[in-house]
């Protein structure tokens, strides 16, 4: 008879290290979730046989150790997860100084209360029947950490390129939403800048479009970033950057000069001699006196620079090297940029053909009233000639007409580059009849040979650099053709 009790008290052992999930086991109360035992109380024996209700409390010494995938668990936060909790437990306790034990029905309780919903570590012990007291150092535990779940964004196109003045938009899923805010960035001068805040889905994912704000559009290639903060159902994330390329709203076609964004100034630093013109020239033969309405280094020009190296205890070379320029009390950065000078880029990739056209104009008539100097092509109020007007009004909407510019323009044999610009291939050449506002009128000296350039302003008017100053004139008269930089 106690062989059979023996052999039913082992398969009630096995039975009692199976584990149930607590979502299990019916209503939640504080301290816990409340588990059904797994078999009832009366079928409770002891190794001896006797019943282990009633009675003295039996104070346990010592419980049987769990799987340590059940003593240790982890899971999501807000998913399916439910900790595994055994509904009895073996138990040992001391009775005539023999060890005895039984399996018991045990509910849980967790420290601190066990909330699907928060991340964080959760300690379960169970809870026995009043007729058992667990005496000191005899513990049994349950960890349970539940982890945020680590935010995902699928869909993100890393790389786009999109014509100006349409929206750009992307199709993106994040993971898990619940209600979280997504910031979109942009880079600015090297700083993250939130441009829009959107808010997700009160649900696990959110499958959304994405609008990127227009100042997309402003420059040709920007860099985004999505921000998502970290929240109780999931981790920080910070995506990748994101590259944008503007394709300009309007472009000159086919072979003629490309529209670009940014000019720069090139640094043109050179020795003043014989042959040479330009706005440093001026200012030489002003310093030493010896301008005479024609900014070019003629013989009577060494003359003076001569005297003045030797008074200066300089090299008389009769030319203006660097170190001349500086003792005339010039500066070294008018020294590499006087006669290089380029009128700032006024449109962007959001410009239309009219915004280049006006940029132009705007230009021209910014330099109304600005001295004319021979193969000048300076700021206003500095200098220009009639070329040199025509190539900073071309800067200003980021035409660049390479070979052709403000830093080589005062060289020797580059006087004449009205016939340069009437030559180029690269501007499309229309009839006078034909003209319109923005184009340049091209005219000639009586014998066919170009010699003169102006800005048409529209209304029959044009913007020009004549010996004397920049005006406004009628146009018309020894007309060449015209050439039309923006098509």
């Amino acid at each position: 008879m106690k062989s059979i009790r023996m052999g039913s008290l082992m398969i009630v052992l096995v039975l009692a290290v199976l584990t149930f999930p607590a979502s299990a086991a019916g209503t939640e109360q504080e301290g816990g979730p409340e588990l059904q035992p797994m078999i009832n109380e009366k079928d409770v024996t002891s190794s001896e046989g006797q019943d282990v209700s009633g009675g003295e409390a039996k104070k346990i010494v010592s419980f049987q150790r769990l799987p340590s995938d059940i003593e240790f668990q982890t899971g999501i936060v807000r998913s399916n997860f439910a900790p595994m909790l055994p509904k009895a437990l073996t138990v040992r306790w001391m009775e005539d100084g023999q060890q005895e034990e039984a399996v018991v029905s045990v509910t849980w309780g967790s420290d601190p209360a066990y909330d699907p919903d928060k991340a964080g570590k959760y300690v379960f012990t169970p809870v026995l029947p009043e007729e058992y007291r667990v005496e000191s150092g005899a513990s049994l535990e349950i960890q349970v950490t539940l982890s945020k779940e680590k935010t995902t964004v699928s869909g993100l196109d890393l790389t786009m390129k999109k014509k100006a003045r349409f929206k750009l938009t992307d199709e993106i899923t994040v993971e898990p939403a619940y209600g979280r805010s997504v910031q979109l960035q942009m880079k600015v001068k090297g700083h993250w800048i939130t441009k829009k805040n959107q808010t997700l889905a009160n649900a696990k994912s959110d499958t959304f479009t994405l609008t990127y704000a227009n100042d997309w559009w402003k420059t040709e290639r920007s860099h985004w970033r999505l921000i998502i903060e970290e929240s109780q159902e999931g981790t920080a994330y910070t995506s990748p950057a994101v590259t944008v390329s503007t394709q300009r709203f309007y472009q000159t076609p086919g072979k003629y000069f490309k529209i670009k964004s940014t000019i720069s100034t090139r640094k043109s630093g050179y020795t003043l001699k014989p042959g040479m013109s330009g706005y440093k020239v001026y200012k030489v033969q002003k310093r030493l006196g010896c301008y005479q309405g024609k900014a070019k280094y003629t013989a009577a020009t060494v003359k003076k620079v001569k005297r003045f190296q030797k008074k200066k205890k300089l090299k008389a070379t009769g030319r203006v090297n660097k170190a001349t320029w500086l003792k005339m009390g010039f500066s070294e950065k008018d020294w590499y940029y006087m006669d290089s000078y380029v009128t700032p880029v006024k449109v962007n990739p959001t410009s239309t053909k009219a915004d280049h056209i006006n940029a132009m104009v705007e230009t021209a008539k910014s330099y109304v009233g600005t001295r004319y100097i021979w193969c000048a092509s300076a700021k206003q109020k500095q200098g220009v000639d009639c070329a040199g007007l025509v190539i900073q009004c071309l800067y200003a909407a980021g035409i660049d007409p390479l070979p052709q510019g403000s830093h080589v323009y005062a060289y020797s044999k580059n006087e004449y580059t009205t016939r340069k610009l009437w030559a180029s291939k690269k501007f499309k050449h229309v009839k006078y009849s034909q003209k319109k506002k923005g184009d340049i009128i091209v005219y000639h000296n009586g014998k066919g040979i170009v010699n003169h350039v102006s800005l048409y302003i529209g209304g029959g008017r044009e913007i020009e650099a004549t010996p004397g100053i920049t005006r406004y004139s009628k146009a018309g008269g020894r007309v060449k053709g015209v050439l039309r930089p923006i098509i």
